[in-house]
Parts: structure tokens; sequence; C-alpha cells
């Protein structure tokens, strides 16, 4: 607890101050687990960090999700994961890895409605599979964007109808 207050919360809220002091306020901040996270579980998908660990002041600007999650923000249905599920599904290709770029990488998430379209998951992914129905997408609802963070090249491209997003690692 103490780390997470250390480590993000307190900086979010000095980041928050300081933009407040420009003329403009963060409207929410959201943090989701990773695997890497020595203070959180480590396996997959993972439970957001309790809400317990939010002080007070901080508690209109954090919100803690899972991993992975989906939201709404203004009509617009977002999906977000921290695992690199991209260099997975880059890895387990078995022919013809040079012709299968990253449109096609993102675009099986899309048409397999899931954030993990891999089974079994590979190593060092340990997956709980009582929670499997987790990596699902919401029946009926495919996210408009989906920002899947991944070793590989950044881009950003428009794939079947949905923005898909790789800013690249940043844990």
């Amino acid at each position: 607890k103490e780390v997470l207050q250390e480590k993000i919360v307190d900086k979010v809220q000095a980041f928050n101050d300081a933009q407040t002091n420009k003329g403009s306020k963060i409207q929410k901040i959201i943090i989701v687990p990773s695997l890497n996270d020595m203070h959180h579980h480590s396996v997959y998908p993972q439970f957001p960090f309790p809400k317990s660990s939010i002080p007070k002041s901080a508690k209109d600007l954090v919100y803690f999700a899972s991993n992975p999650f989906t939201c709404e923000i203004n009509g617009f249905t977002i999906g977000m994961e921290s695992v690199d599920v991209l260099m997975a599904l880059r890895k387990s290709i078995v022919h013809n890895k040079e012709t299968k770029g990253m449109a096609w990488l993102a675009s099986e998430l899309i048409r397999q409605r899931s954030f993990f379209p891999l089974f079994p998951m590979p190593k060092g992914v340990n997956f709980d599979s009582t929670f499997g129905k987790c990596l699902e997408f919401e029946k009926d609802k495919t996210p408009n964007i989906l920002i899947l963070p991944s070793l590989l090249k950044e881009f950003a491209k428009e794939i079947d109808g949905v923005i898909c997003v790789n800013p690249s690692m940043v844990v």
C-alpha cells in the first residue's frame, strides 16, 4: 500500500496540482495493473488495486481498473490491457511471420472478440482459467478503441471499424 501511495498516487496528485496551477485540470487517471507489479497479484486477468489504496484527497482523481478493462467515455467504448498480447501473437505464428503485420495481429483480437485470443497462454503469463470469461469482449460491444501496449513498433490504425493503438510499453 505504501509503495502504491508513494510511487503512483503521490505523483498523480503532484501532476494534477501542477496542471491545476497552469489553468487546466485532469478529469480522471485510470491505473491498470501489470503482471510485473511487485505489489499486486501476478495472475491474469487481474483485479483492480484495492480502492482503500486511494487516499481521500485523490478519490475523485484516480480510478483503479482491472486488467483487461473496458469503459465508456463520451459514447466511445475503450478497451485496454497491460499484457503484451501483440508480442505473444507474433511469437505464436508458425508460418510466414514477416507477412503478418501489426494490423493483422490486432485484427485477431477483434475477430475472436477476446483481449487475449491464445490458448495455452505463453510462458510468463500466469493465467487463471476460472476467469477466462473476463478476457472476452462484452456481448455485442466491440470496443471503438483498443489500447494494446507492446514492445513491438508503435502504431495507431483503424482496423475493422476499431481504432487500435500500441503506444509502446509504459513500464
